[in-house]
């Protein structure tokens, strides 16, 4: 793949040339704009299906790993950028131009969707391209003065500019440069104007279905029986790639619509049954709609905006359109590249996937699924305080059979088995494994004594699942791997707050993709270590771990973090001391991280009060507060056009509501079940073992463990360069 980077811009036109030659010398290459967008990615793969090199154009660093594969050249930049376009259109056989803005000023729409069409056919003129397609839009017809049932034909006017609004305003002079370059250059041209494209990679609801508040609510306009003018992202694909070997299509227009089609109440009923039945509607007489038109003008007068409903957008949204596509029928043939019917069942299926959300397999409603019968016998090795935890659970889990005990410490043992009723009890857990040998192992023991322990057990048959921090170190996680490969048994790690409650929702608001784009991700970790735990420097065995104190309680701050932002590295760290606990250096570490999408920061803090644990995830379409302690996810974003301080109360309200409902959950919880403060240890236990006896893949891997242990080696190595990352003293009063 070649990649040009925006600051790259200058020598991408110099050089470009020989390395694009070497890959297009028996293969003729396309030049795409917008190649990452929705249409655009249909259009690259239906390229690389009929045997194209494609050169793409797009707003990101990177392509997604099959198309990367495929060999497409990725340009990273914008179609702003003239000189970008003539070095790209330079290397081309065809040109297709699918970039275009949706929002903005007037400036941005002149810019990304006409001065870039005008450089890009400049360019084609200058250099002989065999084929220049721009992908247009209904919108470019006169529907301010459309009767009832209109039926809208290429050789139509255009709107009148008092009534295009900016987008289309923009399509329409794009278009007349390309008939200009047409008629006065002979350029092979070809437009397309699609209507409400759909498909996978859409969203819920196509345009002109409603007035959208969200990913997954709409206001439905009027009368729900119109129907909508649609176009299946492929078959605009397959026109559009068809066209460039199509001599009759030159100079042509083509309407791009379906012959069937949905009304908007069909198109809603589709969403329930196939995708979504929580999928919310607002149904609002046009009337009401008509009326609130003033209101909505007065929301938006101080911000300078223009609302956004007017009387084109009651009529789009009120009216069956139709945009014939005989004349499309009779150049390129009558049968659609994918059917309706069809395009549905794609179109549904990859919504589905698409909102599926991570680790939720062997999950129904938050509950653990084991289709099993099957009972395992089970070992707990390490009698301390989270030992309870484990055997508390255990003893819930219907797979789950007989209980076995080991630890050193003679009182810690007895008193384990007394509370839980647990017969057999050993001093020397390689006693328990050889004389018992269970099915799978707890390792509940400090850090320093997991990989050892963990190594006897698989090398026995055991699987084994450990405790966080997996180990001491990468090194020793590594030992850990190799062993459980050569012996084919599981190693999982507890993890345990990647199947909270809250994350399992979260996990769903990002899979729905309420958020957009993920871009800054913070976890915050907080144990008020120094006044809940007695603490003796001398004796505390964590002050012997690479990463000291802090090692036995990042984990947790670390993979919710990454969960979110995988394969991160570790930028820098920042260290202070609050001076509030006898014997520590410094009780508060702020760790920056960083992966190819987005940025993050972990707070692990010692001293702060009162305690708190959470996450806040920012993403470009939305952000949410996942609250541990609390348990409650708490999701902002801007519904819909409404001004950003109406936004911001709801938002609040929104928040103050879910608090209080949280809070009079947990109250009752904790009284009735005290293993709701460990949910995800006991949904991460019973997966395991689901995992065990399926053969499917653990909850919690120990590559993932491995990736914490990485990362951390690389915060303590850092932590251990003072002159790097000197600490803040902060002297008490």
């Amino acid at each position: 793949m070649i990649l040009f980077a925006p600051q790259e811009y200058e020598s991408c036109c110099a050089m470009s040339s020989e390395k694009m030659k070497l890959i297009s010398r028996n293969t003729p290459t396309v030049f795409l704009t917008g190649g990452a967008g929705f249409v655009g990615r249909a259009l690259v793969q239906r390229l690389l299906a009929e045997g194209y090199h494609v050169t793409a154009l797009a707003r990101r660093t990177k392509l997604p790993a099959h198309l990367e594969q495929a060999g497409v050249s990725l340009i990273s930049g914008d179609v702003r950028d003239d000189a970008c376009l003539a070095a790209a259109v330079a290397e081309a056989d065809y040109v297709i131009h699918a970039a275009a803005t949706f929002g903005g000023s007037w400036e941005d729409f002149y810019a990304t969707n006409v001065h870039s069409t005008q450089v890009l056919l400049e360019e084609s003129r200058k250099h002989k391209v065999k084929r220049f397609v721009f992908i247009s839009s209904a919108s470019v017809y006169p529907h301010a003065n459309m009767n009832s049932k209109p039926v809208f034909t290429e050789d139509m006017p255009y709107e009148d500019d008092a009534h295009a609004a900016f987008y289309a305003k923009s399509k329409i002079a794009a278009e007349k440069l390309v008939w200009r370059y047409v008629k006065e250059h002979a350029l092979p041209c070809v437009i397309f104007r699609p209507g409400a494209i759909y498909g996978p990679g859409s969203s819920l609801f196509p345009a002109t279905t409603g007035l959208g508040l969200g990913e997954e609510k709409t206001i439905l306009i009027g009368n729900s029986r119109t129907k909508l003018p649609l176009s299946y992202v492929e078959n605009v694909a397959d026109a559009v790639v068809r066209s460039l070997q199509m001599e009759n299509a030159v100079g042509e227009c083509f309407n791009l619509t379906e012959d069937e089609t949905l009304t908007r109440k069909e198109w809603i009923k589709f969403l329930r049954a196939r995708i979504n039945p929580n999928v919310s509607v607002i149904a609002v007489p046009r009337w009401v709609m008509s009326f609130a038109k003033f209101t909505l003008k007065q929301l938006f007068k101080p911000g300078g905006k223009k609302p956004p409903l007017s009387d084109l957008h009651l009529k789009l949204y009120c009216t069956s359109i139709n945009y014939s596509n005989d004349k499309f029928k009779r150049v390129f043939g009558a049968q659609p590249y994918v059917s309706f019917q069809e395009s549905l069942e794609r179109t549904a299926k990859w919504q589905r996937e698409k909102r599926m959300p991570k680790r939720s397999h062997g999950l129904v409603a938050g509950n653990v699924v084991i289709p099993s019968e099957k009972k395992l016998r089970v070992g707990i090795i390490g009698c301390g305080n989270i030992s309870a935890v484990h055997v508390d659970i255990i003893k819930g889990i219907k797979n789950a059979g007989e209980i076995l005990l080991a630890d050193p410490k003679e009182t810690a043992l007895n008193d384990t088995a007394t509370r839980f009723g647990i017969a057999k009890k050993f001093l020397d857990y390689r006693e328990m494994i050889e004389k018992e040998k269970p099915d799978v192992v707890h390792i509940l023991t400090p850090p320093q004594f997991h990989a050892p322990v963990a190594r006897f057990a698989m090398q026995k048959g055991c699987h084994v699942l450990v405790e966080k921090p997996m180990a001491v170190d990468a090194a020793q996680a590594r030992e850990m791997m190799s062993v459980a490969k050569e012996h084919g048994v599981k190693l999982g790690v507890v993890h345990n707050h990647l199947y909270d409650g809250v994350m399992l929702e979260a996990r769903a608001i990002v899979a729905r993709g309420l958020l957009g784009n993920i871009s800054f991700v913070e976890s915050w970790y907080g144990t008020q270590f120094g006044s809940v735990l007695p603490f003796d420097p001398k004796n505390y065995w964590g002050m012997n771990l690479p990463g000291s104190v802090y090692q036995d309680f990042m984990p947790h701050a670390l993979y919710v973090l990454t969960d979110f932002m995988p394969k991160s590295h570790v930028k820098e760290i920042a260290m202070s001391n609050s001076g509030n606990i006898a014997g520590l250096e410094h009780d508060e570490l702020k760790v920056f991280l960083q992966n190819e999408q987005c940025v993050g920061m972990i707070s692990l803090s010692l001293s702060t009060s009162p305690r708190y644990q959470y996450v806040n995830v920012f993403g470009t379409k939305g952000s949410m507060k996942i609250d541990f302690l609390n348990k409650a996810v708490l999701l902002d974003q801007e519904i819909g056009p409404l001004p950003r301080m109406l936004n911001r109360s709801l938002n609040g309200f929104k928040s103050g509501k879910a608090m209080r409902r949280a809070a009079w959950r947990n109250l009752f919880a904790m009284f009735k079940n005290q293993r709701y403060l460990f949910e995800g240890t006991e949904r991460l236990i019973g997966l395991f073992y689901r995992s065990i006896l399926l053969n499917e893949t653990e909850p919690v891997s120990a590559a993932e463990g491995l990736e914490s242990m990485k990362l951390m080696d690389d915060m303590w190595a850092k932590m251990k360069a003072p002159e790097e990352f000197p600490v803040m003293e902060r002297k008490s009063a």
